[in-house]
């Protein structure tokens, strides 16, 4: 009985490898091409934010307008160049030590523009605990707050509080001091449609930033204020 030769398989390992080569160079194309897509991205971002901060740095530098006028201004400058949909600036005046009105507010499609839907300015209680506290930001989760809560460091009512949140089915709010020789002089306020937990570290990084353009402009107009002692920022134990 005759014995049966292996069969020789190099063919198929022969006709094997360029299939995996090939396989092997698209996956490394897919790859290259999401990085150049990521940093393309992270490039587009990065222009975009200087470019919103050197429009601040103007506004805040270049500006001979009103305090209202420039913080209008600014706000509307962050809606533009964000996805942020409400973008909100209290700042203090020479007739209302116990609180800060908002002079600058701004939102995206819901609100049209930068007009106010406020049947009259709002304001910011002084008496805020965190306003007096070492935390210079804050996150407020809107999910679970009645109107009335959140009308109670705001001089307005819980009915028109009602009628905002229909108008603008926000879910959280990044709130960030604007800090002059330790008084607080203004409070930048971003909202989100997401929940408070996905705010971004980037977006933080982002805010804080804009927060810092802005005090230049409340240290040049707020100086001849009389300050009252909640408006000092207890300093970090840390």
């Amino acid at each position: 009985m005759e014995k049966t030769e292996p069969q020789d398989t190099a063919p198929k390992k022969r006709t094997r490898l360029p299939f995996q080569k090939r396989k092997q160079l698209e996956q490394d194309i897919e790859h290259i091409t999401a990085e150049m897509y990521k940093r393309n991205q992270e490039l587009a971002d990065t222009n975009k934010t200087l470019l919103l901060l050197r429009t601040i740095d103007a506004l805040v530098l270049e500006s001979h307008a009103s305090v209202k006028m420039v913080c209008e201004h600014i706000s509307q400058a962050i809606t533009q160049a964000t996805d942020y949909p409400l973008v909100g600036l209290f700042t203090r005046t020479p007739h209302d030590q116990d609180q800060m009105r908002l002079y600058g507010f701004s939102g995206k499609e819901l609100l049209g523009g930068s007009s106010s839907p406020l049947s009259r300015p709002l304001h910011l209680k002084i008496s805020d605990e965190w306003l007096a506290s070492a935390n210079t930001s804050r996150i407020l989760s809107l999910d679970g707050m009645t109107p009335r809560e959140m009308a109670e460091n705001l001089d307005i009512s819980a009915t028109e509080i009602g009628r905002l949140l229909r108008l603008m089915p926000l879910k959280s709010l990044y709130e960030v001091k604007l800090v002059v020789r330790r008084r607080v002089v203004g409070v930048l306020i971003i909202g989100f449609h997401g929940d408070a937990n996905n705010i971004s570290q980037s977006d933080k990084t982002l805010i804080d930033r804009l927060t810092a353009r802005s005090r230049p402009l409340m240290r040049q107009r707020t100086t001849s204020l009389a300050w009252p002692a909640t408006s000092f920022v207890r300093r970090s134990q840390a």
